[in-house]
């Protein structure tokens, strides 16, 4: 495996900070969502078999959403591209080739532009970190996992079809194939790992009954007792 563009000077200063960046993005993100949890029954924990909490699944998804393979970009044969290249994308690195596994790291700027055209990971990531706080359900969850496979997929074939209608314009085209390994995780989560029941205090028991309660209640004792 080669790593290509980290050359010896300023360019390894500038990779490692946005790696750093990157990881303080997601260990920030990690923080904020789960900081207010609250606690889980200890019967719950018995439940999870290897005790997998939900901000490590949070964790675990946000790292994959930047750093796993997004898709397959296959170029046909217009353009500056090697005709039927097949490159694995990624947000934060490109595989230019994969027998020799060549692989271009892209640079902060970069990472900027590719996470729009992925957004959807890290937000399923987060609907990941939603579907184990009990806020949302699991087809909902499967529901945005399937769009953030598919959006890069998506933009690519608008952009070709924009293209083809403008011949002047078209010196290269690529198609996205989708990778799915962040839904397939996700769904292996999903399935595995169960949704912790959360312990809160009974409020009702140290809240003040109105007094409609209290002569209901009188009343039932009297009827009983009669009786």
């Amino acid at each position: 495996m080669q790593v290509i563009p980290q050359p010896p000077g300023p360019q390894i200063g500038s990779f490692l900070i946005g790696q750093m960046v990157i990881v303080t993005i997601i260990a920030l993100a990690v923080y904020l969502i789960h900081r207010h949890d609250p606690p889980i029954t200890e019967e719950a924990k018995e439940g999870v078999g290897f005790r997998m909490k939900p901000w490590m699944i949070t964790a675990i998804m946000f790292i994959l959403a930047f750093y796993g393979p997004l898709s397959l970009n296959i170029y046909p044969g217009l353009g500056p591209f090697e005709a039927g290249m097949i490159y694995i994308f990624s947000m934060t690195y490109q595989v230019l080739n994969i027998f020799t596994l060549d692989i271009v790291v892209f640079e902060l700027p970069i990472v900027m532009i590719t996470a729009l055209l992925a957004i959807m990971r890290p937000i399923f990531a987060y609907q990941m970190s939603r579907y184990y706080k009990g806020r949302t359900t699991r087809g909902r969850t499967i529901i945005v996992g399937i769009i953030s496979e598919l959006q890069m997929t998506i933009i690519t074939g608008v952009v070709l079809l924009y293209l083809m209608t403008n011949p002047v314009m078209l010196f290269v085209y690529m198609i996205a194939v989708p990778i799915p390994v962040l839904l397939l995780l996700g769904l292996v989560f999903m399935w595995t790992v169960p949704v912790p029941e959360i312990q809160a205090p009974w409020k009702e028991l140290d809240e003040p009954k109105e007094w409609w309660d209290e002569e209901s209640e009188a009343a039932s004792k009297v009827i009983f007792e009669e009786n």
